[in-house]
């Protein structure tokens, strides 16, 4: 058994719940777990603030949200929306989630873990 008091955050709430029945399974406690969007106004507030409320502080925030660029051209006429979604959550959730946390890591002493998604967009075509 582990000590560790887990949160799981996911956009699909049946991967969500499978993932915490996987840590219950493990650890013999069920997880605090939030369905919903990071990239929505509000939610990374809320994930903070109800972790927070749930377990009183803390300790360890991992960052794992990402995604991979669905396009396979520049001349996509959505690549720049897809871009733009793509900075959305695998960069700008990551700094929101460390400007949140810090001020509960700060008073733990705890730890940031940022598991970086790396994907090529397919195979590019240029045309010159």
């Amino acid at each position: 058994m582990c000590g560790a008091k887990v949160v799981i955050c996911g956009f699909e709430a049946d991967e969500v719940e499978q993932v915490a029945q996987q840590i219950k399974g493990i650890t013999g406690e069920m997880p605090f777990t939030l369905t919903g969007n990071l990239t929505e106004n509000g939610f990374a507030e809320k994930l903070v603030k109800n972790t927070v409320e749930h377990y009183g502080r803390i300790d360890v925030l991992v960052n794992n949200a990402g995604r991979a660029c669905t396009g396979d051209s520049f001349l996509d006429k959505e690549l720049m929306n897809q871009y733009s979604t793509l900075m959305d959550l695998n960069l700008k959730t990551v700094i929101k989630m460390i400007h949140l946390c810090v001020p509960h890591l700060e008073a733990t002493k705890g730890n940031i873990v940022n598991v970086v998604w790396l994907f090529v967009c397919g195979k590019i075509k240029l045309k010159l």
